[in-house]
């Protein structure tokens, strides 16, 4: 996939911020293993009429949760998200050749974010994008170069990841982008409840909720049971 020179154009004269739908939320954390992909598709079940972008393209697994594989089709040159469970999919693992092992460095990974955006047909009104985790270039990218409602923060209620939600709070708000709030993920006996609340407090953040540690979590209606009241508190309608 290659940027024309006309979308070039386009995106400079935006400022390099794209729409490419009414509402666009990425969700970000500060490290991997705290359920921020599984935050995204929550959050898409309980929206509806929702897109997820996987924007990690060197370890894409959107796809995986769903159940969802193949190729993109295309139509009139736009790559077509497949769709699954109510839910539109954008990912490199869509791609032919994207099989193994994408040993890409940070500017071809920014690179391919945006075209994969800007190639796909979008027919939904919100548009989750699902963020590498951490503050890579990838994730700078999509902070810089679309127009987000602004970012959810996903966060375990540990220590360890306290300490780097909070990390992406100041990355997010650095790059000018809203944060809309912070969810605390697997809240339970193990890992304990309302450390996130608290955070939340401390960097005058809204908290969304506390999510708890339970298989159910991956059950359809569960999972809209669960997210709904979080959708609630975002006001993007």
């Amino acid at each position: 996939m290659m940027m024309s020179e006309q979308s070039k154009k386009e995106s400079i004269k935006l400022g390099n911020r794209i729409k490419p739908t009414k509402h666009v939320v990425a969700v970000m954390s500060g490290k991997g293993g705290v359920g921020k992909t599984t935050v995204a598709i929550g959050l898409a079940r309980a929206l509806g009429n929702t897109t997820i972008l996987d924007a990690d393209i060197t370890c894409p697994n959107v796809h995986l949760f769903l159940g969802v594989s193949g190729q993109f089709d295309v139509d009139n040159g736009k790559l077509l998200p497949k769709h699954v469970d109510g839910i539109d999919v954008i990912s490199v693992a869509f791609v032919k050749g994207s099989e193994g092992p994408i040993l890409w460095r940070g500017p071809l990974l920014s690179k391919a974010i945006v075209e994969l955006l800007e190639h796909s047909k979008i027919d939904t009104d919100y548009l989750i994008v699902d963020l590498p985790p951490g503050t890579s270039d990838a994730c700078l990218t999509v902070l810089s170069t679309i127009d987000l409602d602004g970012v959810i923060v996903v966060s375990m209620p540990d220590v360890v990841s306290l300490n780097d939600a909070k990390r992406a709070i100041l990355t997010a708000r650095k790059m000018g982008v809203k944060v809309l709030g912070l969810v605390e993920n697997m809240a339970g006996e193990i890992f304990g409840v309302g450390g996130a609340e608290k955070l939340a407090d401390e960097m005058d953040v809204q908290f969304l909720g506390s999510i708890p540690l339970t298989k159910e979590i991956h059950n359809i209606e569960k999972q809209k049971e669960i997210f709904t009241p979080i959708v609630k508190k975002l006001k993007l309608n």
